[in-house]
């Protein structure tokens, strides 16, 4: 499927249209050959669009032909973590203490806003002995690519909907702050996770759902119960009439009410209001069964709980463009892990442990479900 942009109506460039009719009004037998060149037989080159590529998408079988070393998954990761973005320009960690190295123009006004008068660090260079001797330079920062997921299919879905051009910039800005806010609340960042997702909220040109349940996420996440709670009955407001099958909103505040009340402690509040939320028609997250076996297996009943994990991890439909509910489908397996734990399984259990670690085998360090599994599998890495 190619989507197509349309732009507004702009006063036509001559100098274009000219060329235009020469290529039309060329004879059919001109296409074949230009220049003793036989066009029928040109193919593209590996390099036509040059060397430079991103990390998800890396030439692996090039570099290895061409440079005569293994690039694996692993030397990416290697690679990928190092490098940074500082502005205007490229640089690298190349130190464990947050050493940078980059080029000397991209600097430049740098050194001279941190040189003290009678110094020349532009032409001497500059050598610090110890920490304290460094010389911070105010406002400066630099990014670092932690990790990388394709979320095109949910934000081109939500556009889709939107026929008004502010309204549509409305969205596309509300659901990059959205996703922003997710991305920082994984990372643990949960200060900026608020502040991205409130904004969300703010910038939302219709119903928030989407967003108030990013909020009531990272209430959870914050052990904030009540604010969980809060946040779902702001969802319910926003709820269709009685006569439409469409429960989308009920079905989210329903999701957020049994997981506050699963960290309260109240399994068998939990199982009702998830297995509500499965149930309803509306919107459906892979999540909502996901949490609904979490209830499940915190109340003891341990058949119901491996059955809901199973359909939270079933392979996607092949014919569903909706890549983002495969992270859940993924956490799905460290419940069935958790699951046959409690069925004193432990073959099982590591098992299905080590199914997930495959899985989630290009993860950054430190991730609770990734120490989890691997504590698990007794397979530390």
């Amino acid at each position: 499927m190619k989507r197509a942009t349309v732009l507004p109506a702009a006063k036509p460039d001559m100098g274009f249209l000219l060329l235009l009719t020469l290529v039309v009004m060329l004879p059919a037998s001109s296409y074949a050959q230009i220049g003793g060149i036989d066009l029928d037989t040109v193919q593209a080159g590996p390099l036509d669009n040059g060397k430079m590529w991103t990390f998800e998408y890396p030439p692996a079988q090039y570099f290895t032909e061409t440079y005569g070393f293994d690039a694996s998954a692993d030397w990416f990761e290697r690679a990928r973590m190092p490098a940074l973005r500082i502005p205007g320009c490229s640089a690298a960690f190349v130190s464990p203490y947050g050493l940078v190295a980059t080029n000397h123009h991209c600097v430049r006004g740098a050194v001279a806003r941190v040189s003290r008068p009678g110094e020349g660090l532009l032409d001497n260079g500059f050598y610090a002995s110890t920490t304290a001797d460094e010389r911070p330079i105010p406002g400066y920062y630099a990014d670092q690519l932690i990790a990388v997921e394709d979320i095109s299919d949910e934000v081109l879905a939500a556009l889709d909907a939107v026929v008004d051009t502010t309204e549509l910039e409305q969205v596309r800005e509300a659901m990059a702050l959205a996703v922003r806010g997710d991305c920082h609340a994984e990372l643990g960042d949960t200060r900026a996770a608020r502040r991205l997702i409130d904004r969300a909220i703010d910038r939302s040109p219709g119903v928030p759902t989407r967003y108030l349940y990013a909020r009531g996420m990272l209430e959870l996440r914050l052990g904030d119960l009540d604010a969980a709670r809060a946040t779902a009955a702001a969802v319910v407001e926003n709820a269709l009439p009685p006569e439409d099958p469409d429960r989308t909103e009920e079905k989210v505040a329903a999701y957020l009410e049994g997981m506050a009340a699963l960290a309260d402690g109240r399994a068998s509040e939990a199982v009702e209001r998830l297995s509500w939320a499965v149930a309803a028609g509306g919107y459906e997250y892979s999540i909502y069964r996901l949490g609904l076996a979490r209830a499940f297996l915190a109340a003891g009943r341990l058949p119901e709980a491996m059955a809901a994990a199973r359909q939270a991890s079933e392979q996607r439909d092949l014919f569903d463009p909706r890549l983002d509910l495969e992270l859940d489908r993924v956490r799905a397996a460290l419940v069935l892990a958790e699951v046959w734990e409690a069925m004193d399984r432990p073959d099982k259990v590591a098992n299905q442990a080590r199914q997930f670690l495959n899985q989630w085998r290009e993860a950054d360090r430190g991730l609770p479900d990734l120490e989890a599994a691997e504590k698990l599998a007794g397979d530390p890495r």
